[in-house]
């Protein structure tokens, strides 16, 4: 008879009725893997009232919280287990594998030659690398003078004077991302003002003798050879003079050549016209 009140009691909505279940353990996370290091937000779905909460993460790292959050540093599957525990008892769930963790790529590079005069040629190299298990598939570089590059391994032209600093960003087959930034990586001292003139013929046939006045400036010691184009010795003077000894129309070639390792050449034709 007691009991059958009570039945009633509890039907008719009395807090004297207060059954308690063993709880059922359930849980979600909206976000369940992705580039180390990852934040995942746990959410609690257990049923049955729980009063306490026990998580483990799988990395040896617990939560005594009804929705935790937590970080993934190292790349793999974690297992994670949720025990929920009320006046009645406890209960456990374990999902095996449930959090994947990738890898992210080191991102790498150097450059065959961070220094020089304008105009600069730099080959750069990516030395990167994916991580455990990937591949990386994508680059984009920064080059500090304006311009960028998609290419793995690119090629640049510096063309001005200033210290540049490049950035690589590198992506690999499970989306993670690395960037590298060297501050003021290529410096770039100031370029050649190249050129030269010379004088022109004062007789009517050959032998005639040339002066040549050298008018290039640049960095650094600078040291010269010339061609003359008629097939003779080249010179290493600054300002050479040359007996042409025969008719024709000669191209003469200046090269130039920094100690600061910058090149250039300067070419006139027919600088010299001889009938």
């Amino acid at each position: 008879m007691k009991q059958s009140v009570f039945f009633v009691l509890c039907l008719l909505g009395f807090t004297l009725c207060a059954f308690s279940q063993v709880p059922s353990a359930n849980f979600t996370a909206p976000v369940t893997g992705g580039c180390s290091p990852v934040v995942i937000n746990f959410q609690d779905q257990s049923t049955g009232n729980p009063t306490t909460w026990l998580w483990d993460f799988g990395t040896g790292a617990t939560s005594t919280l009804k929705n935790p959050s937590t970080t993934y540093f190292n790349s793999g599957t974690y297992t994670v287990k949720l025990t929920v525990t009320n006046s009645s008892g406890s209960n456990t769930i374990t999902r095996a594998q449930y959090i994947t963790v990738f890898d992210k790529p080191e991102a790498n590079f150097v450059v065959n030659d961070s220094a020089g005069c304008f105009p600069h040629r730099a080959v750069f190299t990516d030395i990167s690398t994916a991580g455990v298990g990937n591949t990386n598939v994508a680059w984009f570089w920064d080059f500090g003078n304006g311009t960028q590059s998609t290419q793995q391994n690119p090629t640049v032209t510096y063309t001005a004077t200033g210290n540049y600093t490049v950035t690589l960003k590198v992506t690999n087959d499970k989306g993670c991302s690395k960037v590298l930034t060297k501050q003021q990586y290529i410096r770039i001292a100031g370029g050649f003002a190249s050129g030269f003139t010379n004088t022109q013929p004062t007789v009517c046939r050959p032998p005639a003798s040339i002066s040549f006045t050298n008018t290039t400036t640049g960095p650094g010691t600078l040291t010269y050879t010339w061609d003359f184009g008629d097939g003779t010795p080249p010179s290493t003077a600054i300002n050479p003079s040359h007996t042409y000894t025969a008719p024709g129309n000669y191209t003469v070639t200046l090269a130039i050549l920094s100690s600061e390792g910058c090149r250039d050449t300067v070419r006139k034709v027919n600088a010299v016209v001889l009938r």
